[in-house]
Order: structure tokens, then C-alpha cells, then sequence
């Protein structure tokens, strides 16, 4: 009878590697996706903190007017797609309970109000940044796994 023996030795110890970078890298990622949440989040209230009015017309950003949306806007953790789904992300949104920030952003013809966005702008502005960020937080996890 023949028999070969597969050793998976080296196959192990890359597995077990790659399984240590991203525990190493779970922190660091989780930080610079709520930095980037805070600027982005930034971002957005500067852009719609001038004072109104005039009335902002589309595809403009909202102005100013009673400062609840600049204050309803905050930076959390997203609630995980599915229960021990690994790593979250941070989201930029409003805690308006009336749809108002969502309505501006994305337009409601139901009630005539054209899109004015200002949170998407935000993030496309700053996408380079996050894209570094986040190579810069992986490249640290792998050195610090390396022995």
C-alpha cells in the first residue's frame, strides 16, 4: 500500500498568522473608522452651518436655520449586519425622529422637496483619507505580528 503524507505545517502557521494580523488589526481599524465617523461628521456641519436664509436650493446643501439637524448629527457604532459578524463600522446619521436629515439627503417628491445632500458629499471628500487610513492601521497590525 502507498500512502503520501500532506504536511500542512507551514499552511497552519500562515493561517494562524493571518488569523493574528486581523485580531491585531480590529483595533486600530475600529479607531480610524470612528475618526473618520468624526470627520466626516465635521465635514457635513461645516458645510450646512452657514446661515440661512436664503432658502438653499437643490442640489445645494441645507443652510442653517434652527441648527436641530447640525445638532442631531452623530458619530456610532453600526448595529452588526448579523450576531458576531466581526469587525463593526461607525456611521454618520441624525437622530431626527421625523426622517427630516434622510428626506434632505435623498429628496421626498411626495412632498415636493427636492435632494439636498450633504452627508454623501462629505464621505466622497474625504474617501482618499479613509482608504490611507486604514492601509496605514493594517500595515501596523502586520508589524506588530511579526516577531
Amino acid at each position: 500500500m502507498t500512502a503520501w503524507l500532506i504536511d500542512t505545517t507551514a499552511a497552519d502557521r500562515g493561517i494562524i498568522a493571518v488569523a493574528n494580523v486581523m485580531e491585531l488589526a480590529q483595533g486600530p481599524i475600529r479607531e480610524e473608522l470612528r475618526t473618520m465617523g468624526d470627520i466626516i461628521r465635521a465635514d457635513t456641519i461645516g458645510t450646512i452651518s452657514r446661515q440661512s436664509p436664503p432658502r438653499s436650493v437643490s442640489p445645494n446643501p441645507p443652510g442653517r436655520v434652527t441648527g436641530a439637524l447640525i445638532a442631531s448629527l452623530v458619530t456610532k457604532l453600526a448595529k452588526p449586519a448579523k450576531r458576531g459578524a466581526g469587525l463593526r463600522s461607525y456611521v454618520v446619521s441624525s437622530n431626527l425622529r421625523d426622517r427630516y436629515a434622510f428626506m434632505l439627503e435623498s429628496g421626498a417628491p411626495q412632498i415636493n422637496l427636492k435632494r439636498r445632500p450633504f452627508l454623501v458629499p462629505a464621505a466622497r471628500r474625504h474617501t482618499q483619507e479613509f482608504v490611507q487610513r486604514i492601509e496605514a492601521a493594517i500595515q501596523q497590525a502586520i508589524r506588530q505580528s511579526i516577531p
